[in-house]
């Protein structure tokens, strides 16, 4: 297909329907912080009612007039994450999926992914989101309908023939304007900082105490919280609700509807996100889409792009695999099977279709570095990752067999640290071509697989990798390997370094938790003369199998 300016529009159309209308399972464990701290920490909390049963609302109400008035003085300040319009996942589809229908029949067939039955569960997700600080007060900026929500919304005003727009960020502006209207929001006013260090935050002023501030029964870690918003701000249950009321109404959906409401408490100020609700790549598509109405594919998407959308959409040379069994046979080629396996339960192999899979992305030419696959729940797409590396830690290997001698050969490089010191870094040749990062818009998914990886393991017979490094960074006890760490979010980064590199009080002093545990290992291989012994026969028998 020629990628000119309205072919590309099209794609981008496409993309931008499923990814509107492929929304987040709202999961409430996920949106409580399970944060570390004292003793006399307060607790999240969660106040849950529906359209049937608002006793929480009340409860909830009771809990708001208590809250401080201007300002208040505390260790941890409050914060309220309101989720409106809570539907069950299939409601929501069934939707969707009729007003894709009746609006883009030219389209209808490319969007038969998105009717598929993955997307059926009973999970619930979340319309959309407003924030409230310490006192209760609502931040304008923080009223945010969801994608999901603009798109059944704008596909809604299409099918009744009224206005809709072309771009989800206007409707989504709308929206947020009405919204704002509704709940009779103000915007915030600007205070005067009392220090340099001060925080605006939320319509919060934050100081921190010093010694001189502090009063006889407080202790370091007090701030002075002054509130900014004015008084019509204030979060009200019952808005809330006619809210949440009036969005699902303008996206026929309803009457049943949840809402959530969580409170969380923090030490300092962080960014906050709404990371459960919206895919990211929604602004950036709009903006590409809004770029190719004045300028050509060429200017506005790099080579490795331009080439992946030439080969999405109408390509003629596509392989059916179910219509060209040929073609499915020279795919799975027992000669393109990949070296090794996860060591999970011999019973799960891969199907033929996996196999291919598999093989399609070891041997996929280097102009053609993204793959996309596709699977309902339970097909073995997460198994398919993790047979994928190990076939990059199989070739790593191979690198590494080549090693004579592990005593004496060169391994490290030394290069400036953080702090300006030499420290050694492992050579270019071991680790150069063999990266392995699992990303995702989601961060549940992400964690998910990097969290189950290390106690994924079905031999029978035993294997330890580094496990009580393993265990320590997972604060667990039955895990067989170092193999992954969780890290994206800035808690997951500080128990990796903690888990590596805290001290460990030894005979012959302090020293980091990973030294400690690279010199048990060593002894309990019998000392460095035995590993590099062990070292040549293991390579040996490693270069005979391969």
């Amino acid at each position: 297909m020629k990628l000119d300016k309205d072919n590309l529009a099209k794609i981008l159309s496409l993309w931008l329907h499923v990814e509107a209308l492929t929304p987040f399972d709202l999961d409430k464990n996920d949106l409580i912080e399970q944060m570390p701290g004292s003793l006399n920490q307060p607790r999240s909390s969660l106040f849950t009612w529906d359209n049937e049963d608002t006793t929480q609302r009340d409860s909830l109400e009771i809990e708001l007039q208590k809250l401080p008035k201007e300002e208040d003085r505390t260790d941890f300040f409050r914060m309220f994450t309101v989720c409106i319009g809570i539907v069950n996942r299939n409601e929501f589809i069934d939707r969707a999926e009729h007003l894709l229908r009746s609006n883009l029949l030219d389209i209808s067939q490319d969007l038969s992914d998105f009717s598929a039955e993955e997307q059926r569960t009973d999970d619930l997700i979340c319309l959309g989101v407003l924030r409230a600080n310490h006192f209760g007060k609502i931040s304008m900026g923080t009223v945010e309908p969801s994608y999901a929500l603009c798109e059944l919304v704008n596909l809604t005003n299409k099918q009744k023939g009224v206005e809709s727009f072309e771009f989800l960020t206007d409707v989504a502006q709308i929206l947020h304007t009405s919204a704002v209207r509704q709940l009779s929001l103000d915007s915030e006013t600007t205070a005067q900082k009392i220090s340099e260090k001060d925080r605006q935050f939320y319509g919060m002023l934050i100081h921190n105490l010093n010694k001189k501030e502090l009063k006889p029964d407080e202790t370091r870690g007090y701030k002075l919280i002054k509130d900014l918003n004015p008084p019509q701000n204030f979060l009200n249950p019952r808005k809330i609700d006619e809210l949440c009321k009036s969005w699902l109404e303008k996206a026929g959906l309803g009457p049943s509807y949840r809402i959530w409401v969580i409170v969380n408490y923090y030490e300092r100020p962080k960014p906050l996100y709404f990371d459960f609700m919206n895919s990211p790549y929604i602004e950036i598509l709009e903006k590409i889409k809004k770029r190719v109405q004045t300028e050509p594919p060429t200017r506005v998407l790099s080579p490795v792009s331009e080439r992946f959308f030439s080969l999405a959409y109408d390509n003629p040379d596509r392989n059916d695999l179910l219509a060209n069994s040929k073609k499915f046979l020279e795919m799975a080629n027992p000669e393109r099977m990949i070296f090794g396996r996860w060591p999970s339960d011999i019973k799960n192999y891969l199907v033929p279709c996996q196999q291919v899979a598999l093989s399609t992305m070891i041997w996929a030419p280097p102009v053609d570095p993204i793959i996309s696959v596709n699977g309902p729940p339970g097909t073995g797409k997460t198994m398919l990752l993790k047979e994928l590396l190990t076939e990059i830690v199989i070739n790593r290997a191979a690198v590494l067999a080549n090693i004579e001698d592990i005593g004496t050969a060169p391994l490290f490089e030394l290069k400036s640290g953080w702090r300006g010191e030499q420290v050694p870094v492992l050579l270019k040749e071991y680790v150069e071509d063999y990266p392995i990062i699992v990303a995702s818009n989601n961060n549940n998914a992400v964690e998910n697989i990097t969290k189950e990886l290390p106690f994924d393991y079905g031999f029978e017979e035993p294997f330890d990798y580094f496990s009580d490094l393993a265990n320590k960074l997972n604060r667990s006890k039955d895990a067989w390997g170092l193999v992954s760490a969780p890290l994206g979010k800035s808690d997951n980064w500080t128990r990796l370094w903690k888990a590596f590199f805290s001290n460990h009080k030894t005979p012959k002093g302090t020293i980091p938790y990973l030294q400690h545990a690279l010199e048990e290992e060593i002894q309990s291989e019998g000392g460095i003369a035995e590993i590099r012994s062990n070292w040549k026969k293991e390579t040996q028998r490693f270069r005979e199998r391969s």
